[in-house]
């Protein structure tokens, strides 16, 4: 009896396996096997497929030739006058479209946007804010100039050199010398010096090679020597002033010249032929051109 129901349960048993096997063979898989063929596939079509960029590169190198076709790199030995010939531009449009504050710097290795672009309108500069009284200098602080402004409308659209240029699109270096001048009570003519009669003074006396200013130019008006352009110290700009000299700084990195007549802590005040400012600091300032007057 016992040995029956043994081999009755071992049947029972067996019955149920093949059943239960059958069924997982012919079930749907809920969770696909990464190497079932039909995913195989898919994932190989999707792989098949051909990628479409996002970008069309020729356009983009279309567009980027024509970019090259519409500006110049300032190379060693560059003028602004020269590429103006060289490109069939004016300095003037070339100064208007680059929004140059000084058309006698431009610096190696500075992108200039040519006539025949349509590059955006470069932004008017941010007025300057309304500057503090000026401390009392610790240093110079004697009589330092009139002040005078390139685009004063007694002389802003007066010639300024042999190029295009006028006084107040590019005179803030003539116009600072002009000042500093005028700080030593030289005249033209029986008159006071200013941006006025200077620039045609500079014209009839070898002071302009195109509208750049020639800086010993000067001497046939006033007894005078140019000693060169360096970086100074606070303790070297408080030497000069001190002895005398005359410091025309370069600022607003490269771009503006000003007249500097002295120092006060970590700024050096100034007569600025462009903006309404009094001082810069002198971290601020580029160079000096040193004039003994």
């Amino acid at each position: 009896m016992n040995s029956k129901l043994v081999f009755m349960a071992l049947i029972a048993a067996l019955m149920a396996a093949f059943i239960s096997a059958s069924w997982i063979r012919g079930a749907p898989s809920q969770f696909p096997s990464i190497y079932d063929e039909e995913y195989e596939s898919e994932y190989d079509q999707d792989f098949d497929d051909e990628i479409v960029p996002v970008f069309d590169y020729e356009e983009v190198e279309e567009e980027a030739s024509v970019l090259e076709q519409a500006t110049y790199v300032v190379k060693s030995g560059d003028t602004l006058s020269a590429i103006a010939a060289r490109t069939g531009c004016t300095v003037a449009k070339l100064v208007s479209l680059n929004n140059i504050k000084n058309a006698n710097l431009i610096h190696v290795g500075q992108k200039l946007t040519l006539c025949g672009s349509s590059p955006s309108p470069a932004p008017h500069p941010a007025p300057a804010p309304a500057p503090h009284p000026a401390p009392a200098p610790s240093h110079g602080g004697a009589p330092h100039g009139v002040n005078y402004k390139q685009c004063d409308s007694r002389w802003k659209n007066d010639k300024l050199g042999f190029g295009s240029n006028t006084i107040c699109s590019a005179g803030c270096l003539m116009s600072s010398v002009a000042d500093a001048l005028a700080a030593k009570g030289v005249k033209i003519g029986g008159s006071l010096i200013t941006p006025g009669n200077f620039a045609p003074w500079l014209r009839a006396n070898g002071g302009f090679s195109g509208d750049l200013y020639v800086w010993t130019a000067v001497s046939k008006l006033h007894s005078a020597r140019y000693e060169g352009q360096r970086n100074l110290s606070a303790s070297e700009i408080d030497s000069y002033i001190s002895r005398g000299a005359t410091l025309i700084a370069n600022c607003n990195a490269g771009h503006h010249w000003i007249h500097a007549y002295a120092r006060s802590g970590s700024n050096i005040l100034v007569n600025d032929p462009g903006y309404a400012r009094t001082s810069y600091p002198l971290s601020g300032i580029v160079r000096y051109a040193i004039y003994w007057f």
